[in-house]
């Protein structure tokens, strides 16, 4: 039997081996590549925690997006064929550091578990478990793994005693299961009747107890065939955990009175903010059970996490930590601050705003709390801000000193994530801080940007401490531009409206829907100011053209200077300048008398000679009220026969009993000053048959027919 045994024992080594040859050599499936990218970061764990040398253990590490290592997968869904699986990790020595934790101490441990997105009985769970087992790091409960969870002992043999049983467990150990698989069918040897009790056989639940005790086992049935029910001690129910998502746990260790207290989902995973758990529970443990001889009180142990699959069945079931015994305290210093030259720094808060130019620097700090001379080393991570938005100028990870440790060089500075390992141990007495700076410098962007918080991760061998800082708003920074669709030099009639047609852009490039109704347009006539709207303005299409009407009323005489100006929110374009003269209106003749005559018959005296009748004369000037006018006439050609002989006499100008003799240089008879808009004045119409322009003709005259030219001159003035 004992050589039997023994074959069976290797047979089963190198069929586990195989799977996780395969295991190791197949892509992850979806659901691990889910649980991969949504795990919360976490320390690195393979130098502190032993994976290896666990007979039958499925247990592998996995990288996290930002930490290396930083996955325990206790069981995964990607061995073929489906079977049975076991895992688990312990805590080991590092360097000076013992394996054990110290139970005379109080103490913490912080992680996430992940059960898998099955929902279904095909994950069996996970424990928590403190142990005392002569294997050490190397210990396991491997019979009857589905329910064993890797800690209790299998039901697999209906021969065994409950004694025997025990036996089968992780020794001399103490266990927090968080159960996913209700066992609760009888059945000699199946090892699926552990959760018969009356909480553990409604659902998935957490409760605890002694693995390595006889009494934590409930015997059934009849000897030879008997099949085993758990004690459980403090049972509570879960909502069941394999939906795809992460659960957070904090176990706090008070040493006096030997509590141990727990609390279940605890933390949101997206932000890591605590929430009310869902599942708490305060224990007393009887350290007794952890101490080898049993009688004295244990006073350190080696702490791990297990898990299990069920039978044909397999689940990814993983655990990421973020806080351990062994781990060193931090305090964190997070600074998002504007600098600006001329004023004091301004330190950012979630949601502030920034706008382009302005220069920014990330100051990420972790403090030891308890350093040592010695120190420690670490890999540093990096996640820079959005660098569309944000232009990454120089960074560093430094101690505080004129000399960094680390400068980011052009390339790390393009990238999204710098990642590196520091020669220098940090951590140290003489200096116990660590630092991430980055100088940056807002980008100009079309649409507001939210710039996430960004993290820098300090993770060692004994640490893992996460630096997160605030995030904020990159206002929108358009470079508004008008351009003129018309003329930039407009004329207009008196009374006439002004069309103006104009379009506005980023830069070249039209604006957006939303860039356009946020977008104001105010135009100034005259020291005036209108809307948009009031000026009956709408936009033409999608690419910015609008037009709008300037009203007469608002414009003046001669030359008027508009200004179409554009702001959207802080954007304002340079304003668009359009000069529009109105054209002044016309002063002219309406009817002139261009084939006028004389006569008259001859006495042999001085005397008038009168005008013929229908003489038109009428001027119009609608120019608009309050314009002048005068009218001037001349003879600019005197009047002589066809045979040269020339009239002896003048040409007068007869008004208000004054007259005045007309000659060659201009003499005014008529001035005016408009009452209307548009008038016309008839000048001859006043004239009475003595008045207006008469032919005065001396004694001397000789008869005959006369010729001449009279040169009418109208001028605008005062």
């Amino acid at each position: 039997m004992r050589r039997l045994l023994i074959v069976l024992m290797f047979l089963g080594i190198g069929l586990l081996g195989n799977q996780q040859a395969q295991a190791a050599g197949v892509a992850l499936d979806e659901d691990m590549q889910a649980a991969v990218k949504t795990a919360p970061n976490g320390m690195t764990l393979s130098s502190l925690f032993n994976t290896n040398g666990i007979d039958f253990s499925a247990t592998q590490l996995v990288d996290g997006l930002v930490t290396k290592q930083s996955i325990a997968q206790i069981t995964n869904d990607n061995i073929q064929p489906r079977a049975e699986q076991i895992g688990a990790f312990w805590s080991q020595a590092q360097g000076e550091t013992a394996a054990k934790i110290d139970l005379t101490q109080n103490t913490r441990w912080s992680f996430w578990m992940y059960f898998g997105n099955k929902r279904t009985n095909l994950s069996s769970g996970m424990a928590f478990v403190l142990q005392n087992d002569d294997e050490a790091t190397s210990a396991i409960a491997n019979a009857g793994k589905g329910q064993s969870l890797g800690v209790w002992g299998g039901d697999v043999n209906g021969y065994l005693s409950a004694d025997g049983l025990a036996k089968r467990a992780v020794q001399n150990s103490w266990a927090l299961e968080f159960d996913t698989t209700v066992n609760n069918s009888p059945s000699v040897g199946a090892g699926s009747y552990y959760d018969h009790d009356s909480i553990p056989s409604q659902g998935p639940h957490i409760a605890s107890g002694y693995p390595a005790q006889a009494a934590t086992y409930k015997q059934n049935g009849t000897k030879n065939r008997y099949y085993y029910s758990l004690n459980h001690h403090r049972p509570q129910l879960m909502a069941h955990p394999a939906d795809g998502h992460w659960r957070h746990v904090t176990i706090d260790w008070q040493a006096k009175g030997s509590r141990l207290s727990y609390a279940f989902n605890d933390q949101d995973p997206q932000t890591r903010q605590t929430k009310r758990p869902e599942v708490k529970d305060s224990l007393a443990i009887d350290l007794t059970k952890l101490s080898p001889d049993g009688r004295t009180p244990a006073k350190s142990a080696t702490w791990g996490i297990t898990g299990s699959t069920g039978r044909r069945n397999s689940a990814n079931q993983l655990v990421v930590l973020d806080e351990t015994p062994r781990q060193l305290r931090f305090a964190t210093s997070a600074k998002t601050m504007v600098i600006q030259p001329t004023a004091a720094k301004r330190q950012l808060k979630e949601g502030d705003t920034v706008t382009a130019g302005e220069k920014l620097q990330y100051d990420l700090q972790a403090i030891d709390e308890r350093p040592t001379q010695r120190g420690s080393l670490t890999t540093v991570t990096a996640l820079l801000p959005t660098a569309s938005a944000i232009k990454r100028l120089n960074g560093e990870f430094s101690q505080g000193g004129a000399t960094p440790l680390y400068t980011f060089n052009q390339n790390e500075l393009l990238a999204d994530r710098v990642e590196t390992r520091l020669s220098q141990r940090v951590f140290t007495t003489a200096q116990p801080n660590l630092q991430f700076l980055l100088n940056t410098e807002v980008q100009a962007m079309d649409h507001d940007t939210y710039v996430p918080p960004r993290k820098v991760v300090f993770a060692g061998p004994d640490h893992f401490v996460e630096v997160k800082s605030v995030g904020y708003t990159v206002k929108r920074k358009l470079n508004l531009q008008l351009k003129n669709l018309g003329e930039d030099t407009l004329s207009f009639e008196k009374g006439e409206d002004v069309e103006l047609k104009a379009q506005l852009t980023n830069g070249r490039r039209p604006l957006t829907a939303e860039m356009l109704k946020e977008s104001q347009i105010q135009v100034n006539v005259n020291k005036m100011s209108f809307t948009f709207k009031q000026l009956n303005g709408s936009w033409q299409g999608t690419q910015g053209e609008f037009r709008l009407k300037v009203p007469n009323w608002a414009l003046k005489e001669k030359t008027n200077q508009i200004q179409i100006e554009a702001t959207n929110r802080q954007d304002k374009a340079e304003p668009l300048k359009v000069a529009a003269t109105q054209h002044s209106g016309d002063l002219a003749f309406e009817t002139v008398p261009c084939h006028c005559s004389f006569k008259g018959e001859l006495t042999g005296a001085k005397q008038m000679i009168a005008r013929d009748k229908g003489w038109q004369l009428q001027v119009r000037d609608d120019r608009g009220t309050g314009s002048s006018w005068k009218l001037q006439l001349s003879v600019s050609k005197s009047f002589t026969t066809t045979s040269g002989n020339q009239l002896s006499g003048d040409m007068v100008y007869c008004c208000d009993g004054t007259t005045k003799t007309l000659g060659t240089e201009p003499t005014v008879i008529e001035q005016q000053t408009t009452k209307q808009d548009d008038e016309v004045t008839d000048v001859a119409g006043h004239w009475g048959a003595k008045e207006g322009v008469l032919m005065a003709v001396d004694g001397d005259a000789v008869a005959g027919e006369y010729q001449g030219e009279l040169l009418w001159q109208l001028t605008d003035a005062p």
